[in-house]
């Protein structure tokens, strides 16, 4: 049986939705399957509370290189890294670089990750069979819908990865989805391939100097035009279907959207999205409502 993990990336924002996933995976999610939490290294501490039982806390900076600093303060609203290799790098950017890298330093048994978002929480028991499916692995990939930057995140893949395809061809299908499964031997060998094509031969610095770019786009592409995609099984749906929390500002009307979509047997949770926090702040649910109508 293959053996899997859930990887979170969370950090002070997210502390109350991060301990709602974890209470989440203690009730639905079998013990045997870790759950690795990377945030920033000054908001490690805090989380220590969230590392018991299959929830293990790691600093990201278990990943970064030594070399790339964080700048304590904001820069026009964001948090920068900065090295002598590399420009500026935003936390976005940080991010994604965290979750190409965990097999570096998650346990070596585990042979795929299931990313999922400090934002998410499943409402049924796990079912492995959903997940894996004769030794393979889902992995998302739907035509186009509404997808912002798009152009940008397979001109990256086409880049990084030196593949010889019309972008318009990339440019139909979307790779965006919680939770996106990352495959241990396709990950090493796709920062690989990224390695060969830069002149720094270093991953780390190739992604730290682009100024846009989705993990998500650069393995599925990767799975689709460099390996066999034999890892892989497809699935167009998602297992968590996204909930925009600030559209329900009573409990009830939350409530009905949470049986609505919990009528589909096939889904495993929710992905509660926070559009517009800054904006709409006042209006969202308070959070002691969530977990109750969540029953969590």
């Amino acid at each position: 049986m293959k053996k899997l993990a859930i990887v979170t990336q969370s950090y002070k924002a997210d502390f109350d939705e991060c301990g709602l996933l974890c209470k989440s995976i203690d009730k639905f999610v079998p013990g045997d399957i870790l759950h690795y939490i990377f945030v920033n290294d000054e908001d490690y501490t805090q989380f220590l509370v969230y590392d018991y039982g299959q929830h293990c806390v790691l600093k990201k900076s278990t990943i970064l290189p030594r070399w790339l600093i964080r700048i304590p303060f904001k820069i026009k609203g964001h948090y920068f890294h900065i090295s002598p290799f590399t420009y500026p790098v935003r936390g976005w950017i940080i991010q994604q670089i965290c979750k190409l890298g965990v097999f570096e330093v998650i346990d070596e048994s585990i042979d795929a990750v299931l990313n999922i978002d400090s934002e998410t929480v499943f409402v049924r028991p796990f079912d492995y069979n959903q997940i894996v499916q004769n030794d393979r692995f889902l992995m998302y990939k739907d035509k186009v819908i509404d997808q912002p930057c798009i152009d940008q995140y397979c001109k990256a893949a086409i880049s990084l990865l030196d593949i010889q395809v019309d972008i318009s061809k990339l440019m139909q299908f979307d790779y965006m989805n919680v939770p996106v499964c990352f495959e241990r031997n396709n990950t090493k060998e796709l920062l690989e391939t990224i390695s060969r094509n830069t002149l720094t031969q270093n991953w780390k610095i190739a992604l730290c100097n682009r100024y846009r770019f989705s993990e998500y786009f650069l393995y599925g592409i990767y799975v689709d035009y460099k390996r066999s995609s034999k890892s892989h099984f497809v699935i167009n749906k998602y297992l968590f279907p996204q909930i925009d929390i600030s559209e329900y500002n009573t409990k009830n009307k939350f409530q009905d959207k949470v049986c609505q979509l919990n009528k589909d047997s096939d889904i495993l949770g929710f992905w509660l999205q926070k559009k517009n926090r800054k904006d709409l702040n006042s209006v969202y649910l308070d959070f002691n409502s969530i977990c109750d109508v969540l029953n969590l």
